[in-house]
């Protein structure tokens, strides 16, 4: 006699479907997906399951992540906030450590740029579900965003230069 395979239910993720992420202490932060793999975290963290802020409009921050989380329901949907049509990916920042050259990622597409415009900007990252729980709890990191004291290691590490 077979048991029976448990299957992991896939999802087709939407944008403007909103997301819980289960946070440590019983807590809940909520994300909602702009256009894949962009989501953004909204500035709430509840102490209820299943009490997403719809229609809220102050977030956190925004940031691609890997598709699973989302398909997979890693962070587990649990309604839909509709896009109003003025949503927009914030540009960010390409670091290419081969050429030691600046890109800046906005609209879909790549420019050349300097590292002055890149200035303020936040690295194009793709991030994974410890990550996103790790920077809704302790904020941005050095390196995320870009300043006139970042400089990159040969790996294309980004680090902030202390200045004694």
């Amino acid at each position: 006699c077979a048991l029976p395979i448990s299957r992991k239910k896939y999802i087709r993720p939407k944008p403007g479907d909103v997301f819980e992420i289960s946070l440590p202490n019983e807590t809940y932060a909520y994300c909602r997906l702009i256009e894949e793999p962009c989501i953004q975290i909204y500035d709430f963290i509840s102490k209820v399951p299943n009490n997403p802020p719809i229609g809220h409009r102050d977030f956190l921050f925004q940031v691609g992540v890997f598709k699973d989380i989302l398909t997979q329901q890693i962070f587990k949907r649990v309604g839909t906030d509709p896009l109003t049509g003025e949503e927009k990916i914030n540009p960010l920042y390409v670091y290419d450590q081969i050429y030691k050259k600046f890109e800046i990622y906005e609209d879909e597409h790549t420019r050349p740029a300097t590292k002055e415009e890149c200035i303020g900007l936040e690295r194009f990252i793709v991030w994974d579900w410890g990550s996103v729980k790790d920077r809704i709890l302790h904020g941005t990191k050095p390196g995320h965003i870009l300043t006139e004291d970042t400089f990159f290691d040969e790996l294309g590490n980004a680090f902030i230069e202390k200045k004694i």
